[in-house]
């Protein structure tokens, strides 16, 4: 390619990246505040409860929201915490700073840590794997709203780098410390098992295990029942609010008001088979992405941000697979487009849900001879 093309090239670039930017930081100006008072809210009082020894009870939503009124005098309805116990004493040291200061140091780490890894990245899939991680709504939005989107991608993509270098067992451990938010890991641990990566296996045990014995050596046997409490407390209204706005089969029911069990059997039997096609390949990369995908698509309380873990399975399925369409899934997952569906609501809202079953649907079902 000539240099004059190359520069024009790397200019256009640039200044898609600094419109998307602009556009983020734009919506970050108008909804902060959201995010400070709402999601956020829950994560500082996780490190509240933790500077002050609070683990045995620290899921107890009558204790929760009276740590979230100290913040918020005139809360009413419980944002609930509801990160286990190894993950609130990681957030300790935001307890240490007030509310607002507290927000501002979590929203330039979470920047920091989403552009370590599209600099990455950038270096590893090229340059649209740089826009299409600027143009994600869930991963900006996330942080926007005070969410740890960043967190979870950093060890999706961490993973990833230990596990083509040839560290499975390595990879396996980085990718269980994400068990924090353990329903975004049960497909990926499914694809463990079912595509045979034992070693891989160990690690990803091992990393549950040790999680596990955090939150029994803080909270004790009273601790770990309390969280199992919270966790299953159908009443929590702020523990899974809006399902038709989730990314998920759950969205797709609740927008098509079909929420009867031979609907999730069906659509929950199509993703598997998706799965299973796409594991009969061999290849890591085909292994790991339709696993993410049918894991995230399956499981309960998905929202965009939390698709935010699965840029680095985009990333792979835009730059590894023979075929278009892959490729032509992924791009149209990570353009912003969907997010305004959602916001249309029922039943234009199933949007996100769709396109992450197309991109499941789109490596499990395209073979290796119609790539090649």
């Amino acid at each position: 390619m000539p240099a004059n093309a190359k520069t024009g090239e790397r200019s256009l670039i640039l200044l898609l990246a600094l419109l998307l930017a602009a556009g983020w930081i734009w919506l970050g100006s108008a909804t902060y505040n959201t995010g400070k008072y709402q999601d956020f809210l829950n994560l500082y009082t996780g490190a509240r409860l933790a500077r002050d020894g609070q683990f045995a009870a620290m899921h107890d939503p009558a204790l929760q929201l009276r740590y979230e009124r100290q913040i918020v005098p005139d809360r009413t309805v419980l944002v609930p915490f509801v990160r286990p116990h190894a993950y609130a004493l990681l957030l300790l040291p935001l307890a240490w700073f007030s509310h607002a200061a507290a927000f501002w140091l979590w929203l330039g780490l979470q920047v920091a840590v989403a552009a370590a890894v599209l600099w990455w990245a950038a270096r590893r899939f090229g340059r649209p794997a740089l826009l299409g991680g600027l143009a994600f709504p869930g991963l900006w939005i996330g942080i926007l709203f005070g969410q740890d989107p960043s967190i979870l991608l950093a060890t999706a993509a961490a993973g990833w780098v230990l596990a083509e270098r040839g560290r499975p067992r390595a990879a396996g451990f980085v990718w269980g410390l994400g068990l924090v938010k353990f329903h975004l890991l049960l497909g990926l641990g499914a694809g463990l098992l079912l595509g045979r990566k034992w070693r891989m296996l160990e690690g990803f045990t091992l990393a549950g295990l040790a999680l596990a014995a955090v939150g029994l050596l803080l909270g004790g046997v009273e601790g770990s029942i309390t969280y199992y409490r919270m966790l299953t407390n159908p009443d929590l209204a702020g523990l899974s609010p809006g399902p038709q706005m989730m990314t998920n089969l759950q969205s797709l029911a609740a927008n098509l008001r079909l929420g009867h069990p031979w609907f999730y059997a069906l659509m929950g039997a199509a993703a598997v088979s998706c799965l299973l096609l796409a594991l009969r390949s061999g290849e890591l990369w085909r292994w790991y992405a339709s696993s993410m995908f049918c894991g995230l698509w399956l499981a309960p309380h998905i929202y965009a941000y939390d698709a935010s873990i699965l840029l680095p399975a985009f990333w792979l399925a835009m730059t590894q697979a023979r075929s278009r369409w892959p490729l032509l899934a992924a791009a149209l997952y990570l353009a912003p487009v969907a997010i305004w569906f959602n916001l249309a609501g029922p039943p234009w809202s199933m949007a996100n849900s769709l396109l992450l079953l197309h991109c499941l649907a789109s490596i499990g079902l395209t073979s290796d001879r119609q790539e090649s």
